[in-house]
Order: structure tokens, then sequence, then C-alpha cells
């Protein structure tokens, strides 16, 4: 603030005239009148001379009242205007002296002009007193009161505010009267005039001469006081607090108080809030009622405020505005107090009023500005920027309209009203480009662009600022802001370069947290995760949280993800999760949340997280990716079907053409993997006909071409394959291809050609992966042809290779047909384990119950029947769906008789009649029943089932049975009937074996009924018919028994 300019007391002065005795004019004369009429004249000259003025003037008043004609009137009007000037009645005195007609013949015409120009200036008519003193310095410079007449006019000159005419006439007088004794008067009033004039300099060299001339003199305490002024208000705070420090040690009252002041105004200037306050103190103390008493309370409020003494500071201030302080410097200090409160909507409260009361204040500006600050503060920017807007646009010479322009761009920037802003700050910079703000408001252009979005322009302008303030404290700042800018434009390299040091402070200040974010998002667009990683954990630090952490957790856990941290990802997603369950990254952080899952084989719960993207995005850019990830769960769980569907739906999800494609793709591979062949070619062929150049259209007519061969049209599929050219299909798919070529080939009866193509196939395979179901096949071909060594080696090069490369179906296959040749082979144990080790990790299905059965034959084969049993139960408790079914019943029969469980056997074959009672295997189930039956002891029974054999069969199983009968017959001890049924065996039925078993049971049956001849009969008959049976070997020692037996007796 500017300081307050000090009221000083006018030094009353008057010219000494020499009145003392009668001038020669005023002699009394013996001639004259008689002494009667000139008594009182007389009387009060003599008074006069002897300083009564109160009498002279009353014999004064007595000689003008009897003689206002008289010669001497004028002399007694002058002597007595002189009476009235010393009293101090100026007034009177003047009106006295205008009384005095001015004539050439009286002797003290100059004194009564000096004199009416004495008591005009003492009446505070400055400008008649200065043209009265004029005219006497013009035209009478020679008289002995020129001198001071010329320093009265130059104090009513200053008085009447023609300062620079007062300055004239003082310099006048030095000219012509360098030595007199009213010199240091005049100078004063020269110093006086030029402080008026704003010239402290030279003001303070005449104050400096008033105090050299008369250290002492009536003059000096003014002064002094003055010089301290001028040197205060010139800088010189030094020499001035040494001007009020002399002041003070006068002790003279008035300048005590002045000078008090001032020097705690100087002390507050020096920030020395203290002492100024000790010497408000004081001033206060010593002067409650004195000149400065106002301005003193509000000063030491100030000095209060500065001190930390808010509350004190208002009781100042509000005492000074009781005390009639000016609204305006009241209020503006106030106004400080409640901001340092923190209470800005009462400062603006205080200021408004303030600016009300003293719209012509001279600290209006500085109010305006503070209720621009204040508003600001209190967050009223509208309110803020009107004010400064109004400024910005009228007065532009004021000292504060830097701060103006500064703060009315930092409004419009906290408005987000950066174009505005912008403005603001081109208004300064092109004004007050050296400016102490310059560097700030230029760092404030630069954040305009950025926040803009006007990213190029803004690093021009970051760049331009580092270059002209690199040792400005925005300089960090503005490096951090060009880093980011870089970022935002895709220059990574030299956003990088710049952000990386400053990221070692994000750590400690807040400020630059963003620049971990950034320089994460760059590392991420490298592909470089772990570092970061590590920056997003940095910037996820701290007790506070900063802005976009969801952003940047959903970032953390993709850099994990792709690390292959797949549980840790899902953990930070499902953070991201709970504390942002609104954030605009929860929909893809759900369907990350999927992919993870999916990666780590959770199906369930990626589907779940799938499912609720569709649900809450249907319509967003992650809903097809959605619907292709279930559908790509769909297919690792073998729901082609449901993969399919999910697959179909993408396009309606608004997916892109790329997208489009990928899922039109998918859903045709998926269609394939469910066996809906039809429906696969029919999506390959709409993919197909979308054209363009997609890659993948070789492989689509690939695929195209064998769901044609799974439909069994093996011509077209041929025909298909023939225009591809393999050359450009992947390995897989091209051998994929050749495959299926043999297949058709194989189909269409060229099995020749098939298995040509499988040996090429085979042939090109990796050694270290070779193409197993070529192998297969081709061994399937040469199984066709009983070439089942050829077979076998196939196949166990499949099972040695396979086992360690490809899924264990591959094994199994080749191991179930390496079993099935092996069976074949005869080697039927081989088989058999061969079929066990297929039962045990194959698939439990149709071919599984086919192994159970074929290796119940190969243990029925080797006489395990107990085994075989095992695996034929297993087949009888798949249901008769199976073709394996009946025949695993008739040898499980078979297998229970082996073993004697004959309960269990007549079950299984009675069981099976019920089936297949009119089936071709009818007769050996009948016959195991009857047989089961028989071993039971019930004969009879047995002999009516056999019998029912015999009346419907004719193969060797009616001869058995007729045996069996015979058999039957022998238990039940009725030979007879047992030695006829057993000689129908051979008569009715040519089955040799049965034959001979027959013949002999027969004799057997004759020799219980001692049919000796009849015995030997059938014995001879098996060794004539079946020497080469086992028979023949029992019937030739049965004829050597029955010889001895039958020798006559002695």
């Amino acid at each position: 603030m500017l300081l307050r300019r000090f009221v000083l007391a006018i030094i009353s002065w008057s010219i000494q005239f020499s009145v003392g005795g009668p001038p020669p004019a005023m002699a009394q004369s013996p001639d004259a009148e008689s002494a009667a009429d000139l008594r009182a004249y007389y009387a009060g000259n003599g008074l006069l001379q002897r300083g009564m003025f109160d009498l002279a003037e009353k014999e004064y008043r007595d000689f003008l009242d009897r003689h206002t004609s008289h010669e001497k009137s004028p002399m007694a009007r002058y002597g007595l205007a002189v009476c009235l000037l010393r009293s101090g009645r100026y007034a009177d005195a003047l009106h006295e002296l205008d009384a005095i007609a001015p004539g050439a013949g009286f002797p003290f015409a100059v004194e009564v002009q000096v004199m009416r120009g004495q008591c005009q200036l003492f009446l505070k008519q400055f400008r008649e007193s200065a043209e009265t003193l004029l005219r006497v310095v013009e035209e009478h410079a020679d008289h002995k009161l020129a001198p001071d007449a010329c320093v009265q006019l130059a104090e009513a000159l200053y008085h009447s505010g023609q300062t620079e005419k007062a300055v004239e006439a003082v310099s006048d007088f030095q000219g012509r009267w360098p030595d007199h004794p009213l010199r240091p008067r005049a100078l004063f009033f020269r110093g006086l005039a030029r402080v008026a004039l704003r010239d402290d300099k030279l003001a303070r060299d005449d104050f400096a001469a008033v105090l050299k001339a008369e250290p002492e003199g009536p003059l000096s305490a003014q002064a002094g006081l003055l010089l301290a002024q001028c040197a205060h208000r010139s800088g010189d705070l030094d020499a001035a607090a040494r001007q009020y420090e002399r002041a003070l040690s006068s002790r003279q009252s008035a300048d005590r108080e002045a000078a008090l002041f001032g020097m705690a105004v100087l002390r507050i200037q020096q920030q020395r809030f203290a002492d100024a306050a000790k010497l408000l103190d004081e001033c206060l103390a010593e002067f409650p009622s004195g000149a400065n008493v106002v301005s003193a309370a509000v000063h030491r409020g100030r000095a209060a405020l500065e001190l930390g003494d808010v509350d004190r500071a208002v009781e100042y201030l509000t005492d000074a505005q009781k005390k009639g302080a000016p609204a305006d410097e009241s209020a503006y200090w106030l106004a400080k107090c409640f901001a340092r409160k923190g209470d800005h909507a009462r400062a603006a409260d205080a200021l408004r009023a303030a600016i009300r009361k003293s719209p012509e204040s001279r600290l209006c500006p500085e109010l305006r500005f503070d209720l621009a600050v204040a508003l600001y503060r209190a967050g009223d920017l509208a309110g803020a920027n009107g004010i400064l807007a109004e400024w910005a646009s009228g007065d532009e010479s004021h000292s504060l309209t830097p701060d103006v322009l500064h703060l009315l761009a930092v409004v419009r920037h906290r408005q987000a009203d950066y174009d505005k802003s912008r403005e603001a700050c081109r208004a300064f910079l092109d004004r007050f480009g050296s400016h102490r703000l310059a560097d700030s408001v230029a760092f404030l252009a630069a954040e305009n662009l950025f926040l803009s979005g006007q990213y190029a322009q803004a690093a021009e302008d970051f760049e331009r600022f580092l270059r002209a303030h690199d040792d400005s404290a925005d300089a960090v700042k503005a490096r951090y802001r060009l880093g980011m800018a870089r970022h935002r434009l895709g220059e990574n390299d030299a956003a990088a370069k710049l952000l990386a040091p400053i990221c070692e402070q994000a750590q400690s200040e807040d400020a630059y947290r963003p620049a971990l974010l950034a320089m994460a998002d760059i590392l991420v667009s490298r592909g470089e995760w772990k570092p970061a990683e590590d920056y997003l954990n940095d910037y996820l630090k701290g007790d506070t949280q900063p802005p976009l952490a969801d952003d940047a957790l959903l970032k953390l856990a993709v850099a994990r993800q792709r690390q292959g941290r797949h549980e840790q990802a899902v953990e930070t997603l499902d953070e991201l999760l709970t504390r942002f369950p609104s954030s605009p990254h929860a929909l893809q952080a759900i369907f990350e949340r999927g992919q993870c899952r999916a990666a780590l084989s959770k199906w369930d719960e990626a589907k779940a997280d799938f499912e609720e993207v569709l649900a809450k995005g249907a319509d967003s850019r992650f809903a097809p990716h959605a619907l292709n990830h279930l559908g790509s769960i769909a297919l690792a769980r073998g729901d082609a079907e449901s993969a399919a569907k999910y697959f179909s739906r993408v396009t309606e999800a608004g997916a892109d053409d790329s997208v489009a494609a990928q899922a039109l793709y998918a859903r045709a591979a998926a269609l394939m993997n469910a066996g809906d062949f039809q429906s696969a070619l029919e999506a390959w062929d709409v993919f197909i006909a979308r054209g363009g150049d997609d890659p993948r259209i070789d492989s689509a007519r690939a695929n195209s071409a064998i769901c044609l061969s799974r439909l069994d049209r093996f011509r077209d599929a041929v025909s298909a394959m023939k225009k591809l050219d393999a050359a450009r299909l992947d390995s897989d798919l091209h051998a994929a291809l050749d495959y299926e070529r043999a297949w058709c080939l194989k189909s269409l009866g060229k099995k020749d050609a098939a298995a040509a193509v499988y040996r090429d196939l085979i042939a090109a395979s990796d050694k270290a992966r070779p193409h197993f179901q070529a192998m297969l096949e081709l061994a399937a071909l040469d199984a066709e042809a009983k070439r089942y060594d050829d077979a076998a080696r196939l196949l166990a090069r499949v099972r040695q290779a396979a086992s360690s490369n490809d899924p264990s179906n591959l094994v199994n296959q080749a191991t179930y047909r390496l079993a099935v040749c092996e069976f074949e082979r005869g080697r039927f144990a081989e088989a058999a384990d061969l079929f066990e080790q297929f039962i045990k990790t194959g698939p439990r299905d149709a071919e599984c119950v086919s192994a159970h059965a074929m290796c119940g034959e190969a243990l029925f084969r080797i006489g395990r029947h107990g085994a075989a049993a095992g695996h034929l139960y297993e087949v009888a408790d798949a249901g008769a769906k199976s073709p394996a079914y009946g025949p695993s019943l008739l040898r499980l029969g078979e297998c229970l008789a082996a073993l004697q469980r004959w309960t269990k056997s007549e079950e299984v074959f009675r069981k099976y009649l019920e089936l297949y009672e009119a089936s071709e295997g009818w007769h050996q189930a009948a016959f195991g029943a009857a047989w089961a039956v028989e071993n039971q002891g019930r004969h009879a029974e047995a002999i009516e089932r056999y019998r029912r054999i015999v009346d419907r069969h004719k193969g060797p199983t009616a001869a058995r049975a007729q045996f069996q009968i015979g058999e039957c017959l022998f238990a039940l001890k009725q030979y007879d009937e047992a030695a006829r049924e057993l000689l129908k065996v051979d008569i009715l039925y040519a089955c040799p074996e049965w034959s001979a078993a027959a013949l002999y049971e027969a004799g057997r049956c004759f020799e219980k009924l001692s049919k000796l001849v009849e015995a030997r009969r059938q014995y001879k008959l098996i060794a004539e018919k079946y020497a080469d049976t086992h028979w023949a070997k029992l019937a030739a020692e049965r004829l050597s028994d029955i010889s001895v037996a039958g020798m006559p007796g002695r």
C-alpha cells in the first residue's frame, strides 16, 4: 500500500514592522492641530511600540471614530491593522488594510500589501494571497520586504495547489537572496511543493538543506520528519529509519507521533512486524487521540495478522472501524484476516461492503482484486471471473493489472474454460513478459493446451517454456506435462525419457503419480509386462487413492495375465470390481477375469463371467468376444453344438468384420466338431462367399471338402480336393485333407489307392510326430485284407510313438485294434492283455463293451474262465442294445458251466432264450441250459430240454443233445433206454466225435445190462469206424476187461 501523507501544521509567522516611534511623517508639530485632536493617535502609536496591541487598538479606533477623514487616518488605520494582525484577528486586520486607499504618497504602501497577503494567507485565501504577494515581488523587488513577500508567495502558492509555481517562486528567491535568513523557510516550502509533485528526491535535498542550515531551528523537527517520509517513499528505508529515529529523539509531541507511526509503517515494509507492533503500541498508548490513531490501529491489526495473531488483528481492525477508519483500508485488512481463517466468503462480504461504501477509494483496485481472490478461494469462480474480466477490459495502467490477468487466467483455467484462460495468458505475456509471474503464466498457457487436448501445441509450448525458464519452480512439472503430452501423441520413446526421472518423485509427490501410470502404459504397449507391473504397483501404493485407480488395476491385471499369472490377475480384477463396482472398466474387468479363468480351465467360473458380460453389456464391444469365448468353452467341454450357437450369435452382437469373420470360421469348425457336417458345410460356404483377402479362405475350402467327405459325398469331396492348392494349407490341415482323401478313396472301393495315400501321409509326417490316424487306417486296410502281421506292426508303432506325443485316444484305438489283430492271429493271451489295457484307459463306450466281449472270448479260449466271466458280465450289464450282448451271454453261460456254477449258468442261458428264442444261436443256449439242469441232477427235466433241441436242430449240437439224453437215462439207471438213445447218435448224425462217444456209452449200458456181446460189438465198432479218436483207446481197454471177465470157469 502507498504511504499516507501526513498533515503538517502551518507554521505561523509575521513580518516584523518598525512602528515603535512615529516615523517622520508621523512626527508631532507644534503648528499642527491641537494636541487634544491627536492625543488618541499618538497614544496608539506609543502603545503599539510597546506591544500593547489591545490598548493601542482602542486608541486607534477612538481616533478613527472622531476623524474618519483626517490626514492621519490612513496611518492610524495602518497602526490598527498592525495591532489586529499581531492579535491574530486577520479578518479585521484585512478589513482595515483594505480601507487604506492606495496612493503614491502613503509611506507604508508596500508594507500594507505584504500585510494584506499575510492576512489572506492566514485566512486561507491562498489564491488572493498569492496574487497580492506576487504584485509586491514583481513591482517592488528592491524593497526590503520583497524577500519576505517572496517566501510568503511560495507558501500561498503551495497551499493553493500551485505547486510548480511555488517551486519557481522559491528558486527565484534563492537566486535573488541566497543568504537571506528566510532561506530555510523558503526551502522548506519548496520541499513541500516537491512532495506534492511526487518529486521526493529533490524534496529530500530541500529538507536536508533546511536541517543543515538550522539543525535546531523552528522547522527542523518537521523538516526531519518530512525528510524521513521522502526517503521512506523513495524506498531508502535505512535513511528513512535514521530520520525517524532523529524525529523520535526530539520528544516534540506532534512530531513524535508522526515519527512513531512512520517508523512502524517502515518496519512493516521491512517485514519486521514484531518491531512494528511495538512502535504502534507506543503510538496508540502515548497518543490515544492523536492524528494517526485510526491508521495506527489499522496497521497494528495488520502487524498482528502477519504475526499470526488473527483474532487480535480482527480486534484492532474492528476497533479502527469504530473509530472512523476508512472503510476501504480496514475492510481490506479485515478481509485478509477472514481469508487467513479460511472464511473466504466472509472476506468477500467485507470487501463488497467496503467497495459499496467507498466506490472512489484509492484502494478500490486493491479491494476489487482481493474480492476476486476471496471469491476464487470461496469457490465462486464465476463471481471472480466477472470482476477480473471487467478489470482486464478496463484499467490497464494499474500496478495490479499483471496480477489481475494472472488470476483471471487461473480462474478460467479452474473453470475448464481453457481457450479463455489462454487469452488471458496471452494478454499477460504480450504486455508483461518480464514480470515475476511471467514463467507461471507461460506454464499455465501450455497447461491450458494440454488439458484441452491440444497435445502437439502443448508440447511445443512446454518445450519453449523449458528453454526460457529451465530454473523455474514449474520446470519439473513442465517436463512432466511434456512427457505426458508426448505419451498422448503416441511418441512413447520421447515420453519415456521425460517421465522415467519424474517417476522417482512420483512415489512421494501425488501430483506426479500419473507419470507412473503413463510409464506403465508405454511398457504395456511394448509388451514389457514385468516393469509395467512394477510401475502400476507403485502407482497404486500410498495412503490416498490415486485417480484412475480402477484403470490402473485393470492394467495391472492384464500385465499379470500376460505373464501367465492368471490367479493373481483374477485377484486384481476381483479387487477392482469390489472397490469400483460402478467403474466404466467394470465390464472389461469381468471380461478379462473370464479370460483368465478360461486360461486356468475354470470353465464354470469363466462361463459365468462371459454370461455376465452379455447380461450387462449386450451391445458392448466385449459382447462378440464374450460369445467367442463361450463358444470356445463349449468346444473345450465337447459341447460343439452349443459352441456353434454361441458363434452364430457373434454377428448379432454387432461384431466388426474381422470378429464376425472369426466367429463364422469358429462356428463352422464347431459344427464340424459337433458332427453336424451338413450345417458345417453350409457355414463354410457362407464364409467362403464373403470373399476378400482373408488368409483363411483356403483353409475354409479344405474344411468344406472334409465336410463333403464326412457326409459320404465322396466323389464331390475328391473333386473339391483336386481344386485345392495344398501348398497354401498349413501342415496339419494338409495332412487332415489327405487323410480324408484316403478315406474317400477307400469308401469308393479304391483301397489300394487309399493305402498309398496313407503310406504317403505316414512317410511325410514328422518322425517325432507321425500321422497316427493314417497308420490306424492303413492298419485297418491290412487287417481287412487279413494281413494281420502287417497291421499289428503298424499298430505297435502307433502305440509306442503316440504314448508320449499324442492324446491317449489314439493309443486306445491302436491298443484295441492291435488286440483284435492278436486275437485273429490266435494269440489269445496277448489279445486279452491288450484288451484289458484298453479297458483301463479307454472311454466307457460301445468300443469298451466290445473290448470286454472279445477279452472274455480270448480268456475263454485259453481256459481262464473266471477272468472271462468277469468281462462277459460287464457286457451283460451294459444291456441288450450292444451287439455283443447275445454272444456274450452265450459265452458267459459256458464260462459259468466250466466253473460248475450251474445255477448261474442256467440263469444266463434262460435269459438268452427269453430274448433270443428265434435267433440262430438259440440251440446253444438251450443246450447250455439243459446241461446246467443236468449237472444239478434234474435229469428228467434235462431230458425234456435236450429233446426240444433234437426236435428243432440238426447240427452237431443236436448230436450232442441226443448224446446227453442217453447220459441222463444212464444216470437214471434206465440202461435199455439209454442204450437206445445213444445208438441214435451214430445212426442219425454224421458227427464222428459224438458217434464214437455214444457207441462207447452204449457199450457201458450193455455192460450194465450184462449184455456183453452187445457191449463188445459197440467197442469193436468204435475201433473200426473211429480209430483216430480217444474213444477208440477207451473202447480197446473195455474190450480187454470184458474178455478177461467173460472166460468160462474151470
